[in-house]
């Protein structure tokens, strides 16, 4: 019914949050929890490894080894409607521009749905994938269906924790303006379960986004409705060693490299649709550019003040 992306990299310290959000799920269906580790030099997949020998039937595994992966599914040993599908990659495929979703596309035509949760962020709810089944199941007319979430905000050796609700309540069509006011950013990524079928036939232009999550909600926009739970039920890190935070937005000049590339994803996306949402993406840019002259005003300011 479900399939469970997670990639990972140099997660290490965060990956076994993600992996008991996983098995704890309580659902009355089949789902497989696809894990790629792409390479990690910082022990992850030492540890993830450490795990499937807990917690998974390891004499039941299958066990599969080429050049590029090992890859090793076992059933977990209490959940009998979880699967653990890991590849351990044996080289990083992100710095050699190699293709991840090779390992994802024969799962993903097997599944009904499918749910992300990178390898720093973790489930905390452990009916999440029953509730928003459930839910789609009663609305074939969607597409997409998010809910609240906890935000920790890793700041030196400090975090900062803030509950995001988007709504006070569940609502189960999501505005138009509502996706664009927040440029694809109106739910966390650990949030999203979607039916995989609204993703087939993949735009060439949201593959070439500087990331995955926000092109994939606007193709799921414009093929069904998007539904909120108000019930929090993950968590995302944000800031944490490695992460896209802290290599691009909060690297000035890599920032305003990416900036462009979301504008260009917006207008992109305003070609794909025959600009049906025309004056919402034009809007959108507008306003977009606007934040980013003040992001610059703040970044020079704050230059100046720290000259000698």
């Amino acid at each position: 019914m479900v399939l469970v992306r997670c990639f990972t990299y140099n997660h290490s310290q965060y990956i076994t949050d993600a992996l008991n959000g996983f098995v704890m799920q309580k659902t009355n269906f089949p789902y497989v929890c696809l894990i790629v580790d792409d390479a990690s030099t910082d022990g992850e997949q030492n540890v993830i490894m450490d795990f499937l020998q807990k917690e998974c039937d390891i004499d039941y595994a299958e066990r599969t080894e080429t050049g590029d992966y090992l890859r090793i599914k076992a059933p977990h040993k209490t959940n009998s409607n979880c699967t653990l599908v890991v590849f351990f990659l044996k080289d990083n495929h992100k710095s050699q521009n190699k293709d991840k979703y090779v390992y994802v596309k024969p799962w993903r035509s097997l599944c009904k749905y499918e749910a992300w949760c990178e390898g720093d962020d973790y489930w905390t709810e452990s009916r999440k994938l029953q509730l928003q089944v459930d839910f789609m199941e009663s609305h074939p007319e969607h597409s997409l269906c998010i809910h609240a979430y906890r935000q920790d905000l890793f700041h030196g050796n400090s975090i900062v924790s803030k509950e995001i609700h988007k709504y006070s309540s569940d609502v189960e069509i999501i505005p138009d303006k509502d996706v664009f006011n927040y440029r694809g950013m109106f739910s966390a990524t650990a949030s999203m379960l979607y039916r995989t079928s609204a993703r087939d036939n993949y735009p060439e232009w949201a593959k070439k986004a500087p990331v995955g999550d926000r092109p994939l909600k606007f193709v799921l926009f414009s093929r069904g409705h998007i539904a909120y739970l108000d019930r929090m039920m993950s968590v995302y890190r944000i800031g944490v060693q490695g992460s896209w935070t802290n290599r691009i937005a909060r690297n000035h000049k890599e920032e305003k490299k990416t900036r462009e590339k979301f504008i260009q994803l917006l207008n992109d996306f305003d070609e794909w649709t025959n600009r049906k949402y025309h004056n919402l993406t034009k809007s959108t840019i507008i306003k977009y550019r606007i934040l980013c002259k003040i992001r610059d005003v703040r970044y020079f300011f704050h230059k100046l003040l720290s000259l000698p």
